[in-house]
């Protein structure tokens, strides 16, 4: 690690980080949170020693960090979380057709459709298109997925860059506000829902503080709070100071109330026997990386000592 960052934990803002930046919260785990547009540059500057750890989707650690040489004993799982529902927005043309009644003789779909999602190791693929398989479309359109920051995806839509793309809450609330495109209501409802894991080099005063088990009692009370808008518009400032890309506040505040953010029940424990389950799921869809074995030693490798 080089000196002075020990205490950077890299992040993506979306909803569900909101209760991290509670101010009492960050106080009692000594953190301080960096904004990145894509999970690819936390992993990287996770690698390199920039970054004391990061919140990112389990299966994106463990392809793009945890699977490459000499890291399986480098780092210590804090605890999991579920996030906040993904969106999915298409370009307003396409949606509508999409959801054109048979037979009326207007779906038009275009035979190909670019998607832009968030990291080739990400289980978003996978949900893209089990949603895709309940349209029954005929014929079904050839998906390319387009690896964007979150940034590009935005604005890979008014480009024609893009016909959709897919992201936590309230990023897709935000492009249809923008007038980039129409949120599809029903992709939130799979059931191939992400975890993210905030993850630390071990041995490090942050991930001693981050792995106590008082930690996501402090991270629930910072959650209940933020049914409070003083205590809403705090954090979400504070998650605003961390850097780009940055969320109004206005769709943070639109997001919390329609996901009811402070009831959500959103963070897990990360101990053996759940941290052995996460990676035997991984193996399941075929999201765990060969050199990564879905047992109990990996996992106590990864489980705060």
């Amino acid at each position: 690690m080089t000196p002075g960052t020990q205490e950077k934990i890299g992040i993506l803002p979306s909803l569900e980080l909101l209760p991290f930046f509670d101010e009492e919260f960050m106080k009692a785990v000594g953190v301080s949170y960096t904004a990145y547009a894509s999970y690819g540059s936390i992993a990287r500057d996770m690698l390199v020693g920039n970054l004391a750890g990061g919140v990112l989707p389990w299966e994106i650690f463990a392809s793009e960090v945890l699977a490459l040489p000499g890291q399986r004993n480098q780092w210590t799982i804090a605890f999991f979380t579920k996030p906040s529902p993904a969106e999915l927005v298409l370009k307003t043309p396409i949606h509508k057709n999409i959801h054109a009644e048979s037979g009326s003789g207007s779906k038009r779909i275009p035979a190909k459709l670019l998607i832009g999602i968030e990291s080739r190791s990400s289980l978003t693929r996978h949900h893209f298109l089990r949603w895709l398989d309940t349209l029954n479309l005929n014929p079904k359109p050839e998906i390319v997925f387009k690896f964007l920051p979150m940034d590009q995806r935005l604005q890979g839509l008014p480009a024609d860059a893009l016909d959709g793309f897919i992201a936590r809450s309230p990023w897709g609330l935000v492009a249809e506000e923008r007038n980039l495109g129409t949120l599809e209501q029903d992709f939130s409802k799979s059931t191939l829902n992400q975890l993210l894991v905030t993850v630390c080099h071990k041995n490090l005063v942050t991930t001693q503080a981050l792995s106590q088990p008082t930690t996501l009692v402090k991270l629930s009370t910072a959650r209940e709070k933020l049914t409070v808008r003083s205590h809403l518009e705090s954090a979400a400032s504070r998650m605003d100071a961390s850097g780009r890309p940055r969320i109004p506040f206005v769709f943070l505040a639109k997001a919390a109330k329609e996901h009811d953010i402070a009831n959500s029940g959103n963070d897990i424990v990360a101990n053996v026997s759940r941290i052995t389950a996460e990676l035997q799921n991984l193996q399941t869809l075929s999201l765990l990386p060969p050199q990564i074995a879905a047992t109990e030693q990996t996992a106590k490798l990864l489980a705060p000592g």
